[in-house]
């Protein structure tokens, strides 16, 4: 016998809160856009949020310190905010030489991402998305080399003198502390969850415990 060829399977990676604003329900939206389509995907969500819903093809993962392992082998990294001040994943990404399908947040020019080139930019409500040109049509790119000693030398210019003046230490002035009861936080602007452990500034910290919302880890 003579086995039918198996389509290419898309290896998607995002790290992301589930919250409205980074695009939790784009996610599902995109994820069923590929399964109706019948291409073949698995999807890697690093979050610590809990999912609304299983969708075949999504595997949510604990978040990792690192995930730059996992977009050097994805298809396309994948970040689908409302927007973002400065995004980190597609930085990461475009060192890497990684394509990128992102929603079109205004720092994309900011950061080197060009339509076409070096990803593609997906509606905000998901809809009138060319998925089989997604999937048949994956970018290659050169990696975008870091400029990072470049905006410093540039920022140092501006700033002059830029030698710390005090003895800062962040490490005294954030705790860790873990949630022991169910709260809105407005600062981080999410729902915390019982036992979840966050780091936070102290006196917010001492507030909270005051209040019997957390404990010092």
């Amino acid at each position: 016998t003579e086995p039918e060829k198996p389509r290419k399977a898309l290896l998607l990676v995002s790290a992301c809160r589930l919250t409205w604003e980074k695009g939790e329900e784009r996610i599902y939206a995109l994820a069923e856009q590929f399964r109706n389509a019948n291409i073949p995907f698995v999807w890697m969500v690093f979050t610590n949020g809990t999912p609304k819903k299983a969708i075949p093809g999504v595997v949510f993962c604990q978040p990792t310190l690192d995930v730059r392992s996992f977009f050097a082998k994805a298809d396309y990294v994948v970040q689908l905010s409302d927007i973002e001040s400065f995004c980190y994943t597609i930085v990461e990404a475009l060192e890497q030489g990684v394509p990128v399908l992102t929603t079109p947040i205004s720092v994309l020019p900011e950061i080197g991402f060009v339509e076409g080139e070096n990803g593609y930019v997906l509606p905000f409500d998901m809809k009138n998305i060319d998925i089989n040109k997604i999937y048949s049509q994956i970018p290659k790119f050169e990696a975008i080399r870091s400029r990072n000693n470049d905006i410093i030398k540039q920022w140092r210019k501006v700033l002059g003198n830029t030698k710390p003046k005090n003895r800062y230490n962040p490490n005294t002035e954030f705790i860790d502390v873990t949630v022991i009861e169910c709260y809105g936080d407005l600062e981080l602007n999410r729902n915390m969850t019982v036992g979840e452990r966050v780091r936070m500034r102290k006196d917010r910290a001492i507030m909270l415990m005051n209040r019997g919302l957390v404990v010092s880890s």
